[in-house]
């Protein structure tokens, strides 16, 4: 689509011209058209289409090129140059422009914009047909756009032509997890398993959608989930889920006389994601350090410049290799995604000033044992199992408050705050 200017009626004839199969006239106004704007990226274009019309592909290229010099953003100009090269049997050409279309695809995607993002996605596996990072990334683009079976169409077909390829594996159980199909994606992880024996990520699927407990997600099972999410994080989480708990920790965190009057307490923000509990903490708090295993959602956190500082990794590893205290440590829906809280509990105390705040929340877990995995991927806790593990490092319960937490398939997660503090003797 050509912007509205001055010159866009005149594009528009020359367009029409061309069609008419009018090359002499279209080439005139063209060049009229740039004699008044050097500057018109389409006249360029249109120039390129006209001297691939009368096979001329090396001025074709050059006149592209300066389409592309001058809107360096436009997908249809990339898709052009890889047509030229294309007919040129330039492979190693075509496949260099096809690289620029894909990263501009990605920068779409990231601008939200999915349609426009899906259709040159789909326009680079045209040009570079062996590229399997494409393929997927339009499967993915095509989840976000809600085409499902489309989506599995193009993973499946990745699976078959390779069976052991680990992101084609990953990505056919991602989707069928998003259509409920639980047991179908047990099956692609044991699958897997046959072809990665030992890999984590995949045993962890294999043990969460047949309902096995294990300890903890593996670190990178949740930096994927998180680098995926992170563009939609923040909207997804509060508007669809209707997701509070920030604020609600930051609320019973404000309650107590301990922070009281205060300003400039320091945070140790656990699994902080795009920065949701700094926010809600932002009035009483001044120094503000965020941990996280997702790249994605770092880079989210940053930009909204709350944060003195921010690191990658795992928060108990964090915890423990540090001898910093901090006078608030909150942990929101992070524990979801771990099952043993005893490190949790023992890394926490090491990184609190002496009575300070810890606060956290977790899914509520009624029967069974002390913490169960379930299929969504998430961890709900037994109650008198935080409590014990809480008392035992030497915690006094402030705050106990159960509360729905979130949605979930639209229906109400029960859950539970807690603020602890800690004593002065284990």
């Amino acid at each position: 689509m050509v912007p509205a200017t001055d010159l866009s009626k005149e594009y528009e004839k020359a367009e029409a011209l061309l069609a008419q199969g009018d090359i002499k006239g279209a080439a005139d106004l063209c060049q009229r058209i740039l004699s008044e704007d050097p500057g018109y990226a389409y006249g360029y274009y249109l120039m390129a289409a006209l001297f691939m019309r009368t096979g001329n592909l090396e001025k074709a290229l050059l006149f592209i090129n300066m389409a592309i010099e001058r809107m360096p953003d436009n997908g249809a100009f990339y898709v052009r140059a890889a047509e030229i090269h294309m007919q040129q049997q330039d492979w190693q050409g075509s496949e260099a422009i096809a690289k620029k279309m894909f990263s501009l695809s990605k920068t779409l995607a990231d601008q939200k914009k999915y349609k426009e993002a899906l259709e040159l996605a789909i326009k680079v596996t045209h040009v570079s047909p062996n590229d399997r990072e494409a393929y997927r990334f339009v499967g993915t683009l095509m989840l976000n756009l809600n085409m499902p079976d489309a989506a599995m169409h193009i993973f499946r077909n990745l699976l078959l032509s390779k069976p052991d390829d680990i992101e084609a594996i990953f990505s056919v159980i991602h989707a069928l997890i998003t259509q409920l199909k639980n047991d179908e994606a047990a099956l692609v992880a044991e699958q897997g398993l046959t072809f990665h024996p030992h890999n984590e990520v995949l045993q962890y699927y294999a043990s969460m959608l047949r309902g096995k407990n294990v300890e903890k997600a593996p670190e990178e099972y949740v930096a994927k989930v998180f680098d995926t999410y992170a563009d939609r994080f923040d909207t997804h989480l509060q508007h669809e889920l209707l997701y509070k708990t920030p604020s609600l920790i930051a609320d019973r965190i404000r309650s107590l006389p301990q922070t009281t009057g205060k300003s400039s307490l320091s945070l140790l923000d656990l699994g902080c994601g795009t920065g949701l509990a700094a926010e809600a903490l932002r009035d009483i708090t001044k120094l503000r350090v965020g941990v996280d295993l997702s790249p994605r959602m770092l880079e989210k956190a940053k930009d909204k410049q709350l944060y003195s500082e921010l690191y990658q990794g795992d928060i108990v590893t964090f915890m423990r290799e540090r001898s910093r205290q901090f006078d608030l440590v909150v942990a929101a829906d992070v524990l979801v995604y771990v099952g043993d809280l005893a490190p949790f509990f023992k890394a926490t105390r090491k990184s609190l000033a002496p009575e300070g705040l810890l606060a956290f929340s977790i899914e509520i877990e009624n029967e069974g044992e002390s913490y169960r995995l379930h299929d969504t991927g998430r961890y709900s806790h037994r109650i008198p199992y935080v409590l014990s593990l809480a008392q035992a490092e030497g915690y006094t319960c402030l705050i106990q408050e159960n509360t729905v937490i979130r949605l979930q398939k639209k229906e109400p997660v029960q859950g539970a705050i807690f603020v602890f503090k800690k004593s002065d003797e284990k």
